[in-house]
C-alpha cells in the first residue's frame, strides 16, 4: 500500500504539472494570439496608409500634369500674343509708310485739270 501511495502521489504530481504546464501553455498561446491580432490590425493599418499615400501621389501627378497642360496653354497664347504683337507692328509701320506717301503726295502742287482744254472743241 505504501507503493501504490507513493503511485498515485507521483502520479498526482505528474499530473498537477501537466496541468500548470497545460496552463502555460494556453497562456503562451493567448500571448501569441493577441500579437498575431496586434501585427494583424498594424499591418491593415499600414496598408490603408500606403493606399493612402499612393492615392496622394496619383492625385500630385495628377495635378502636376494638369499644371504642365496649363503651362503650355499659357506659353502657346504668349507666342500666340507675340506673332499678333508682331504683326500688328508691321501693318502699323506700313500704314504709316503709305500715310506719309500720301501726304507727300497731297503736298505737291498739282495742275488742275481742266476739261475743256484737252477736248478738241476746246482747241479750236
Amino acid at each position: 500500500e505504501e507503493s501504490m501511495g507513493r503511485v498515485r502521489d507521483e502520479l498526482r504530481d505528474e499530473v498537477s504539472m501537466l496541468h500548470q504546464s497545460r496552463l502555460e501553455e494556453e497562456s503562451a498561446l493567448g500571448e501569441a494570439q493577441e500579437q498575431m491580432l496586434r501585427v494583424k490590425r498594424l499591418y491593415l493599418e499600414y496598408k490603408q496608409r500606403v493606399s493612402e499615400i499612393e492615392a496622394r501621389e496619383t492625385m500630385c501627378g495628377e495635378r502636376e500634369q494638369a499644371m504642365r497642360g496649363r503651362e503650355e496653354q499659357v506659353a502657346r497664347r504668349e507666342n500666340t500674343l507675340k506673332a499678333r504683337d508682331a504683326w500688328i507692328g508691321k501693318r502699323e509701320t506700313e500704314f504709316r509708310i503709305q500715310q506719309r506717301a500720301l501726304e507727300n503726295n497731297l503736298s505737291v502742287p498739282r495742275v488742275s485739270y481742266n476739261p475743256q482744254a484737252s477736248s478738241p472743241e476746246g482747241l479750236s
